[in-house]
């Protein structure tokens, strides 16, 4: 696609817009899921710390007569809490004493030396390629430490609930913007894209000399307006044309049927012919307007017989700018002179500098 067209201009500003506003719902949406999943995870806290204290007391006094049929029974209740997938014992120097859900290393890792007395902490491992939230608490009976449990709390369905609503949101913000820049798309080579390639077609067209096309543009908004100013604009300047055309005709007749000579020279009297007619050709004894406008070089120099008489009459047109009735002997082609009348206009430059002379020549030698 032309880079430079309008179809990639428009695209071009569609894919921005969709950018910028992928940009500002991700910026409004991104938060409120972090927000979301953080409230998940502070929920998952205070449902492992209310476990933990209903089987405190329990807990503590079967672990403190090493009683491990009743630990491993309230162990595998503990298991029965929706998302606990393990649970373990450990002593107060940190060793496994007893486990139920899956294995636990046998020396307690993750504890922080620095965890004030009675806090629980928390913390995230991997457990077979699954995320866990890890909970560990001191147990104590009377002020003294007797060991630790720890439970883990299986965030997979918690990663995937996340990972689908970002998958949902992307998919539903994709598919807007697609059917969006789609539905733009269309309207806007419709409305705006199709009519101007239209009247830029049509204006190749005109420019290329073909006046009066027209256009059909129904809309009734600013394009629309355009192409019916484009229609009004072509159709006069076709009528303009004609009428051109057809007062050059009725002129040419007039030029090529006259009876007195007709000329046009450049520059004053010292110039040379441009265009004449065939009376003037043959009232100077040429075959044919060509052969005169080849042969005549110089005016004054060539058709003069008195140089005095060019000179009066370059004068008088100097300075009044056209002469009527200027009587002069003019050299035919064959070498004989005979006497004609002169009436021209002069037309100047804004310096006084005569760019061309056009008038008649009568032949009064009779």
């Amino acid at each position: 696609m032309n880079p430079s067209s309008l179809r990639f201009k428009v695209n071009s500003s569609i894919l921005a817009a969709a950018v910028v506003i992928t940009v500002i719902f991700a910026a409004i949406l991104y938060p409120l899921e972090v927000r979301r999943y953080n409230t998940q995870i502070e929920r998952i806290h205070l449902l492992l710390d209310t476990v933990f204290q209903q089987r405190k007391e329990q807990i503590a006094d079967e672990l403190y007569a090493r009683q491990k049929k009743a630990l491993a029974e309230s162990l595998q209740e503990i298991l029965r809490v929706a998302g606990i997938s393990g649970a373990a014992l450990y002593l107060p120097d940190r060793t496994l004493f007893l486990s139920a859900g899956h294995s636990f290393p046998h020396i307690m890792e993750g504890v922080e030396a620095a965890k004030p007395l009675n806090a629980p902490s928390f913390g995230i491992v991997i457990e077979d390629e699954r995320p866990c939230l890890v909970y560990s608490h001191d147990i104590e009976i009377s002020g003294a430490l007797i060991g630790h449990v720890r439970f883990h709390y299986d965030l997979h369905d918690l990663q995937q609930e996340r990972q689908l609503a970002i998958a949902i949101f992307a998919t539903l913000l994709g598919t807007i913007l697609i059917l969006m820049a789609f539905i733009l798309n269309i309207s806007l080579s419709r409305l705006i894209i199709q009519p101007v390639t239209i009247l830029r077609k049509a204006m190749g067209m005109v420019e290329e000399g073909h006046l009066g096309q027209t256009v059909h543009i129904p809309t009734r908004d600013e394009i629309g307006e355009m192409g019916r100013a484009f229609n009004a604009m072509s159709i006069n300047l076709y009528n303009g044309q004609q009428a051109i055309k057809k007062a050059e005709r009725k002129y040419r007749a007039i030029f090529e049927n006259a009876i007195e000579g007709i000329f046009q020279c450049s520059g004053g009297v010292e110039g040379r012919f441009v265009t004449v007619n065939p009376s003037m050709a043959r009232l100077l004894g040429y075959e044919s307007p060509e052969d005169l406008l080849q042969s005549i070089s110089s005016v004054a120099g060539q058709l003069f017989v008195d140089g005095e008489s060019a000179e009066q009459l370059d004068s008088i047109l100097r300075k009044e700018g056209y002469v009527v009735g200027f009587e002069t002997r003019l050299q035919r082609k064959d070498g004989v002179s005979g006497w004609f009348s002169i009436s021209a206009r002069s037309h100047s430059d804004s310096f006084g500098n005569i760019l061309y002379l056009e008038g008649s020549l009568l032949d009064i030698t009779e």
